[in-house]
């Protein structure tokens, strides 16, 4: 059995030697192999110029949207804005107009007047917003109004004259009709053998006549009959729009002749077989005359008698204006809510 020499082992004092010239150079034994400590420092680093990173791109972006923000505020509103104010006029003075046909005016000196103050405060609260906001001129001013006059009946109630008549007329001659709309009560209405014998609502204009028939289904809903095509209502109690020709949902045609044209205007408006349906009515009609308006079948506004007529407007023209520093817009707007569109509209 060989034996080894031992002098080919390392001592203790070989061993320490080594140790110390580890530690006088700074080096370990692992030295050259990455640690989880190191690499949990990388990630840590790492993290951190990301999120310096977002935070520079965060500021960067708010810095670009405030800029344009200020830029422009500087170049004022643009078309878009102009016409965007030509749009709130019309809807404002259709507001106006409707919520003024629900007052009662005796005179037609009271009625232009309060409309056109009311248009007059609107006009002056959008000048003062838009000069405060945008730095722009915003004008809207009234330079035209029609006078109308409302025939309600607001009890339900056969569709007779005030004088009890049955068949009358409401309007001669008038210029336009606008927002005319009518409830029908199918249980105090008639279901006749021929929708001729049926309450009937006539309008005439030029040599042309338009009649629509309104009656009770056999199953107690409201039937309308214009041209020989029906709508029929979902209850007993319906709601008609004349004037933008729908019933529940159900279109059909408004003063049209017997090839679906337009009437053409003045327009006379008329009830026949009144005694055959109950319920309520509202209809605007422009007048040309004082004489437009049958008044011996209406009682006086403010009144218990029905129907009624009072005083209204029925359109508005508007001279409206828009001036900044990138825009000078002119135009004129006319309003006359609930006027159909296949009618020729009064001036």
């Amino acid at each position: 059995m060989s034996r080894t020499d031992r002098s080919d082992r390392p001592d203790s004092t070989d061993r320490s030697d080594r140790a110390e010239r580890l530690e006088w150079t700074g080096r370990s034994d692992r030295a050259d192999r990455p640690t989880r400590t190191d690499r949990a420092q990388l990630i840590l680093v790492g993290g951190v110029v990301v999120a310096f990173a977002l935070v520079a791109l965060v500021l960067l972006l708010n810095t670009a949207l405030f800029a344009e923000n200020v830029a422009t505020r500087g170049l004022g509103p643009g078309p878009d804005r102009a016409a965007d104010h030509a749009a709130f006029a019309d809807r404002a003075a259709g507001r106006v107009l409707r919520q003024e046909e629900r007052v009662e005016y005796v005179s037609w000196a009271d009625a232009e007047a309060n409309a056109t103050d009311g248009l007059r405060r609107i006009g002056a609260a959008v000048r003062t917003r838009e000069f405060s906001e945008h730095g722009a001129v915003a004008t809207m001013e009234p330079d035209a109004v029609r006078p109308g006059a409302a025939l309600v009946q607001n009890d339900t109630g056969g569709f007779r004259s005030a004088g009890g008549t049955a068949n009358w007329t409401l309007a001669d001659s008038t210029g336009g009709i606008r927002n005319y709309t009518m409830t029908v009560d199918a249980d105090g209405t008639s279901s006749p053998a021929n929708a001729t014998d049926a309450f009937t609502v006539r309008i005439e204009g030029g040599s042309e006549v338009w009649e629509a028939y309104v009656y009770a289904s056999g199953s107690g809903t409201v039937i309308v009959n214009v041209t020989g095509e029906t709508c029929e209502s979902d209850s007993s109690v319906a709601t008609v729009d004349w004037t933008r020709g729908t019933l529940d949902g159900c279109t059909f045609p408004f003063a049209t002749d017997g090839s679906g044209r337009a009437l053409s205007g003045p327009y006379d408006v008329a009830y026949l077989n009144g005694d055959e349906a109950e319920g309520t009515y509202h209809l605007v009609v422009r007048n040309r005359t004082t004489d437009d308006v049958e008044t011996q079948h209406f009682g006086d506004p403010g009144t218990a008698t029905l129907p009624r007529r009072y005083h209204t407007v029925y359109a508005v023209r508007l001279a409206v204006g828009y001036e900044g520093s990138s825009v000078d817009y002119d135009t004129h707007v006319r309003a006359a809510p609930g006027e159909p569109e296949n009618t020729s509209p009064a001036s």
